[in-house]
């Protein structure tokens, strides 16, 4: 397989650089947020 020159390329590195970022920040906030939904809930149907 030819990998692309852009991947060689210091603009191809930091455009797959940024995706990797985005990907990682992306999968953090689905995880945040699925173990914040459940502790949100109980706290809900708690009295104040």
């Amino acid at each position: 397989m030819a990998l692309p020159k852009a991947l060689f390329g210091r603009q191809g590195l930091s455009d797959i650089a940024i995706t990797a970022a985005l990907d990682f920040v992306g999968c953090v906030k689905v995880g945040l947020l699925r173990n914040f939904a459940p502790l949100q809930s109980v706290a809900w149907r708690q009295p104040a």
